[in-house]
């Protein structure tokens, strides 16, 4: 819906300063080209420009009843000119009047002014560029205002998008980490119950936090600790299972823990190193886990100095978290973040991230 200039103080205040100038020059104009007096000039300026002045907010009125998104009807240019005739002889037929009732005041006597030749088609036409002036800028600031409403609706609609998007990747994040989770658990169960059972409850953890942004309708940013408290979890829940083979070193700024980032960043790179890099092998292998803020921004390094491999033998299963990580990083902050994947047959493996430095949510 095409929303006029609404009438407001503010409107009423730029309106009356946008005469200033054109009654400076009237003033300017008469004062080298009259005989009268400042204060009979004044006069002159008050009984010309006030009748435009309030004329020209019919005129705005006008310009809002039939907006620019008409002006390709083929009435609308036409209607425009008759408009403009109507609101110069009306101006010109005020001030008459109103000269008119000064002489009367001043003399007694009733004899009524009339312009005719060059004063009369002088006064038609400042009435027909008056009304010009008037619509034309009205119909600007009605573009202006329109471009600015549909750049909101795209930003929103862009922000909508991205919400949905993020919303899509976790879905498929959450039943990504939870079938490797409970495969782990099955394990457990047959050979270990006792630990399963402590597994069992560490899994309940792990899904508290996963859930949470469903509670949390369109929030899925978190704070780094938060997430890094849900990896640890799930880390405890690995070691479970890999006893003495599995080792965390983790280094974490404390500046970085109010940190905004997407849920679900960190734990699906944790798994990976797991998964490919740790749980292959029948020996120790070591996770490093750091964050640091570095200017602007946060760097989160998460690796192993397991078995590691080609870059071009990552396959599409074996890379969906990655990949999906990488895309919501994309959703989120565009060309602002840097997904960076290291890695060589023993070698071990490597992914390296950095995003804007937030604590709180972007407006």
């Amino acid at each position: 819906m095409r929303k006029g200039v609404d009438f407001t103080k503010r409107f009423f205040l730029i309106y009356c300063l946008a005469w200033v100038p054109y009654a400076i020059s009237y003033i300017a104009v008469f004062l080298t080209e009259s005989t009268l007096g400042f204060l009979d000039l004044i006069l002159m300026m008050s009984l010309s420009i006030v009748p435009a002045a309030i004329l020209g907010i019919g005129v705005v009125g006008l310009c809002n009843k039939f907006d620019w998104s008409l002006h390709r009807r083929i009435w609308f240019f036409p209607l425009h000119i008759l408009l403009a005739l109507t609101y110069s002889v009306t101006w010109t037929g005020v001030l008459f009047l109103l000269l008119t009732l000064v002489r009367y005041s001043r003399t007694g006597v009733w004899s009524p002014i009339s312009f005719a030749g060059f004063g009369l088609s002088w006064q038609i036409f400042s009435g027909l560029m008056l009304y010009a002036t008037i619509a034309s800028i009205i119909y600007v600031a009605q573009v202006v205002q329109n471009l600015r409403e549909e750049e909101r609706r795209a930003a929103r609609a862009e922000a909508l998008y991205t919400q949905n998007a993020l919303a899509a990747l976790q879905a498929q994040l959450n039943p990504h980490f939870l079938f490797n989770t409970l495969h782990s658990l099955m394990a457990l169960v047959r050979y270990k119950p006792e630990i399963a059972e402590n597994g069992l409850e560490k899994l309940a953890e792990l899904l508290r936090y996963s859930l949470k942004d469903k509670r949390e309708a369109g929030n899925y940013m978190v704070r780094l600790e938060d997430e890094l408290r849900f990896v640890d979890n799930y880390l405890e829940l690995e070691k479970l299972r890999l006893g003495e083979r599995l080792t965390v070193n983790k280094r974490v700024a404390p500046e970085t823990n109010d940190c905004l980032l997407p849920a679900f960043t960190i734990q699906p790179l944790v798994e990976n190193s797991i998964k490919h890099g740790i749980a292959p092998r029948n020996v120790a292998a070591t996770i490093f886990l750091s964050a640091e803020k570095k200017n602007a921004s946060l760097v989160l390094q998460v690796g192993d100095d397991g078995i590691g491999s080609e870059l071009n033998e990552l396959d599409d299963n074996d890379g969906l978290g990655l990949n999906l990580v990488r895309e919501q990083l994309r959703l989120q902050y565009g060309d602002d973040a840097n997904f960076e994947i290291q890695t060589l047959p023993e070698k071990g493996f490597k992914v390296g991230i950095e995003l804007p430095f937030r604590t709180s949510p972007e407006a």
